[in-house]
C-alpha cells in the first residue's frame, strides 16, 4: 500500500482552536474562498518560504497577543507572539504555529474588529 508523502516543513492548516463567533460562519462566503484559496497555494510552500513572501500576500508577519482586541483564550499567554496570515484582500486570519501546523484562532470579518490596523480602537 502506498502511504502519503511526508510533511518535511510544509505548513497544516487547522481550525481546532478557533474562537466563537470568530469562524468561518462569521465572513462571506467570497471570504471563505478567498480563504481556501490562499490556504491551498500556502499548503505547496514551506514555512521557511512563506517566511519570505510578502506579508500582505501568501506571507506572514508576527503580533503580539496583547494587541487582540476581544478576550484572549484562557490558555494564551499574553505575552505570547501570534502569526498573522492574510485570508482575503488585506483582512486577517490570526494564530499560533505547532509544529508544522497553523492553529487558526481568528478570521476577522471587518477591520479593527481583530486589532488595531491603523492605531484606533485598541484594548
Amino acid at each position: 500500500p502506498n502511504t502519503a508523502p511526508e510533511n518535511a516543513g510544509y505548513p497544516a492548516l487547522s481550525l481546532r482552536l478557533l474562537e466563537r463567533g470568530w469562524g468561518i460562519d462569521s465572513i462571506s462566503a467570497e471570504m471563505a474562498h478567498s480563504f481556501l484559496q490562499k490556504w491551498e497555494k500556502r499548503s505547496t510552500m514551506l514555512w521557511d518560504e512563506l517566511r519570505g513572501a510578502d506579508r500582505h500576500g501568501l506571507g506572514s508577519e508576527s503580533l503580539p497577543a496583547s494587541a487582540i482586541i476581544p478576550a484572549l483564550p484562557a490558555w494564551m499567554d499574553p505575552a505570547s507572539k501570534l502569526i498573522v496570515f492574510r485570508h482575503h484582500e488585506r483582512l486577517p486570519q490570526v494564530g499560533v504555529r505547532i509544529a508544522n501546523t497553523f492553529e487558526v484562532i481568528w478570521i476577522e470579518s471587518k477591520f479593527n474588529t481583530l486589532y488595531s490596523h491603523d492605531g484606533k480602537n485598541r484594548r
